[in-house]
């Protein structure tokens, strides 16, 4: 049985910087971490999918994530807001499988293989298309993918408006080429949704700093709940949901 946590969309500014709304990011994350340090989910791996920055990429602010989830396993992919090189430099990234410098790769964990894809230019590499086509192709089995961007729109007018992934069709292709179930896991929407478009089913996490509102054409804030999605699969059944914190 495996146990996944998702954070994603953090948000974390520098020291001295304030964010829109002067919402306490850092408090929200840390609250997260005490949560799942409480184990009352036994999870293997937390994956934290994009945009732990607030602006732009901050080694110090990257620095101070290793430091606070110490002791977890976790694993991390870029979002827009961060700097790809940065993030290899401080964390424990698994080399890509051709070479390049997105941060994509694969990790066998209980014996399911998880694929993690590099958005964070708004766009998925050809060459981690080809990748990804590569192994979905051999496979007929259900695939549980993390990329930070979803591989389509998602009805929230704003979002699909203005900032999708740019080739998000030509990802979807690449996921229909799986002869199973493609189990896909994102953020960037700042929303708590989930869809399904023929084999492909979309789980879109919110965000610990706000929630966007997905009923306008233009920029809204719905809330500021705090959560974080939980995950767990046998390779057959996909169980998930996002847990809220007080």
């Amino acid at each position: 049985m495996l146990k996944i946590v998702q954070f994603t969309d953090l948000h974390l500014p520098k020291l001295g910087v304030e964010t829109q709304g002067n919402i306490d990011v850092w408090k929200n994350f840390r609250l997260m971490v005490d949560d799942i340090k409480k184990q009352v989910f036994d999870f293997d791996l937390l994956v934290v999918s994009g945009d732990l920055c607030y602006d732009e990429g901050e080694k110090s602010v990257y620095h101070q994530i290793k430091a606070d989830l110490e002791g977890i396993p976790f694993t991390v992919i870029p979002g827009n807001h961060d700097n790809k090189h940065l993030m290899r430099e401080v964390f424990d990234v698994p080399e890509n499988p051709f070479g390049g410098d997105e941060l994509c790769f694969k990790l066998d964990v209980k014996g399911h293989p998880i694929y993690f894809v590099d958005s964070g230019d708004y766009t998925v590499s050809q060459a981690q298309l080809d990748w990804l086509s590569s192994e979905l192709q051999e496979r007929n089995e259900d695939t549980v993918i993390f990329v930070h961007h979803p591989p389509m729109l998602c009805g929230v007018p704003f979002m699909d408006n203005k900032h999708p992934l740019k080739n998000h069709g030509e990802l979807m292709a690449v996921l229909n080429q799986l002869g199973a179930k493609a189990h896909v896991f994102c953020g960037h929407y700042h929303v708590d949704k989930s869809l399904v478009s023929d084999n492909v089913k979309l789980f879109v996490s919110p965000s610990p700093y706000f929630q966007i509102d997905y009923t306008k054409e233009e920029f809204g804030v719905d809330n500021h709940l705090v959560g974080y999605r939980r995950i767990v699969f046998d390779g057959k059944t996909m169980t998930t949901a996002v847990r809220y914190l007080s």
